[in-house]
């Protein structure tokens, strides 16, 4: 409207002007202005022109019938003056009676900036100010002020504000930190006043005083995870001690407090520390994860981690002696009774074959026999094995390799590849042949890896199956890069013909068809959406929604099969319109060009074999989702 333009106007040639020039009861006036940057411009310049502007910023800050604002900026521009005309706060005292409560939290801020002390008694006074950002800046100011005597009333606000209002509580506890380690800071630790309390806590959190570990006794249990928190994530290094003691009384639904009680005892790394956690993890009362956590903590002991385990924050520990950390085990391993849950057996197995604790290889050697054990235990005992150089690894993994339990199939793999040559073709050759598709993908890249006359043999032998069509769909992809990778003459020659007999086979999707299984769909959806040459975003979308004309790829009216998500990216020319990934309505398609599919020729050519078939099951994934549009 009118006047809002008007205003506006009047605004810009105020900037645009400037304040130089202008007499002081002109900038005096603009401190009330209702744009801030005019403002601001004014106080700076009266503040610019030093003592001749201090009474009439003191005649605009005392008057009580002046606009708030005008009197804000006039305590400012005072305290910019403070620097060089000492008089310039002497009126502020004053103002911490005024009627206006945030002319009092202003006046108590300018004061706290300017060093008045001798508004300490005015200030003392301002924080039982019924306006909670009053008391707010007199706190901070006398924070500033240094003087201890301040800190009983400090802590009587905090008794008063009962936790209401955190923003007070936290201008109380800065200024309490200020202060320092005082003998009236200490009061707060036995006050009745859970308020009281926890503000002191904070404060020597801020501190890092050693103190705070006396709140580790308090009898509320949120006070005493809040000492924990402050010992050993802040950290006060010189109250770990006393965190590590209480680690058997602390609750234990309390994961914050107990984890934090576990790790004081291994940045601690003295002998009785590691038995305190070989004990703690032979209680049965307390909970597996507890225990394992204990058990892990000392397997940590051989390998010093530099991140807290707790917080993730980098800090290092010194190095320790090991002894007292495998002693603890062989106590712990020695108390045990019964079937230990298997969180438990997982975190035993590490620490021993972590620490190398002698005389454990034979019971690692059963845990991997023994079926009655949790999957996961025998899959950390057969680690283990290797990792403590143990003479029955080769058994165990021969045994492992032949197990109906896939996931112990799968951990022997990695250390069957690692085993001299006569040891892992036998059982890799026996895993090719006869395994599952899954540990046949996992199988070919090993053997092409393995420097011995043998695996050529293999490798040859899994050709001639491929070519009988007896390996799995899902790792011929695998058995045909792992015969590039190896790189030899014979076998490349062979697989070019497998493929050119493939290729005049009458099927045009033969040699493409390993494609259709054993890819993985993450990796597809990432050569779908990031591929610099694919570019398959430009005119797909991989979502109900469609980015131009076409269809999302999800929607339930493109439902395809994997052979003809295959055919419509190897041959898409040769694809009908009712088979392509993107359905363009007929009335779309060009005069005079036959309704095909529209993708360009040659994607196919632009992907390696395993890229090709990761593509393919993304596709078929997403194809077969059963949302409907508007879901």
């Amino acid at each position: 409207d009118a006047t809002t333009e008007a205003t506006r106007t009047e605004t810009r040639l105020l900037i645009q002007r400037g304040m130089t020039g202008r007499t002081l009861a002109e900038l005096a006036k603009l401190l009330g202005h209702a744009d801030q940057r005019v403002r601001l411009a004014a106080q700076f310049e009266m503040a610019r022109r030093g003592a001749e502007s201090l009474p009439l910023l003191q005649q605009v800050a005392l008057n009580p019938e002046a606009a708030r604002i005008a009197r804000v900026h006039a305590l400012w521009g005072a305290g910019q003056l403070a620097g060089q005309v000492p008089a310039a706060l002497n009126h502020l005292p004053a103002l911490l009676r005024d009627g206006d409560a945030e002319v009092r939290a202003q006046a108590a801020r300018v004061l706290g900036e300017g060093g008045r002390f001798e508004s300490f008694p005015a200030m003392i006074a301002a924080l039982e100010d019924l306006e909670p950002r009053v008391a707010f800046f007199a706190a901070q100011s006398l924070g500033k002020f240094q003087r201890p005597d301040a800190i009983p009333a400090l802590l009587g606000l905090l008794a008063r504000n009962q936790d209401r209002d955190l923003a007070l509580r936290h201008a109380v506890v800065i200024a309490l930190a200020r202060l320092g380690p005082d003998p009236a800071l200490a009061r707060s630790i036995h006050d009745t006043s859970r308020s009281v309390r926890l503000g002191g806590l904070l404060a020597y959190r801020r501190l890092g005083d050693a103190a705070a570990a006396e709140f580790l006794q308090d009898f509320d249990a949120a006070l005493v995870r809040e000492a924990a928190l402050a010992i050993h994530d802040a950290p006060i290094d010189a109250a770990l001690p006393a965190l590590a003691a209480i680690l058997e009384q602390a609750p234990l639904d309390d994961d914050a407090l107990v984890l934090r009680c576990l790790n004081a005892h291994f940045r601690l790394g003295q002998p009785e520390n590691a038995t305190a956690l070989g004990k703690f993890a032979s209680l049965p009362y307390v909970p597996a994860s507890f225990r394992a956590e204990a058990l892990n903590r000392l397997a940590d002991w051989a390998n010093l981690p530099t991140r807290d385990r707790v917080t993730g924050a980098f800090r290092t520990v010194s190095a320790r002696d090991l002894e007292p950390a495998r002693q603890a085990v062989r106590d712990f391993l020695g108390q045990m009774s019964g079937k230990a849950p298997a969180d438990v057996q997982v975190a035993t197995i590490r620490a021993v074959a972590s620490l190398r604790v002698p005389g454990t290889g034979h019971a690692l050697w059963d845990v991997v026999y023994q079926t009655a054990h949790p999957v996961r235990a025998r899959v950390a005992a057969l680690q283990a094995l290797e990792q403590v150089l143990d003479v029955r690894l080769e058994v165990a993994v021969q045994h492992a390799a032949q197990s109906q339990e896939p996931l112990l199939v799968e951990a022997s793999l990695p250390i069957l590849a690692r085993l001299p040559a006569p040891v892992a073709l036998p059982m890799l050759k026996m895993l090719a042949m006869r395994g599952t598709p899954a540990d046949q993908q996992a199988v070919y890249p090993m053997i092409a890896k393995i420097v011995d006359s043998r695996a050529d043999e293999l490798l040859g032998q899994a050709l001639e199956r491929l070519r009988a069509g007896k390996v799995p769909l899902a790792a011929q992809t695998d058995l045909m890069e792992a015969v590039c990778a190896r790189g030899n003459p014979t076998q490349l020659q062979t697989l070019e013909a497998i493929e050119a007999e493939w290729q005049v086979s009458g099927d045009s999707l033969a040699r493409y068809r390993p494609a259709l299984d054993g890819g993985d769909p993450i990796k597809g959806q990432t050569l779908f959406e990031r591929h610099p040459l694919l570019g398959c975003n430009s005119c797909h979308a991989n979502g109900i929604k469609a980015f131009n004309i076409r269809d999302g790829l999800g929607a339930p009216s493109l439902r395809r099969t994997g052979e003809e998500i295959l055919r419509s990216i190897v041959h898409p020319q040769a694809t009908p319109y009712s088979d392509s990934l993107h359905a363009v309505p007929q009335h779309q398609v060009t005069r005079g060009l036959t309704p095909r599919c529209q993708m360009p020729k040659g994607v196919g050519d632009l992907l390696s074999r395993t890229e090709l078939r990761d593509l393919v099951s993304y596709l078929i994934k997403l194809s077969s989702t059963t949302n409907s549009p508007g879901d």
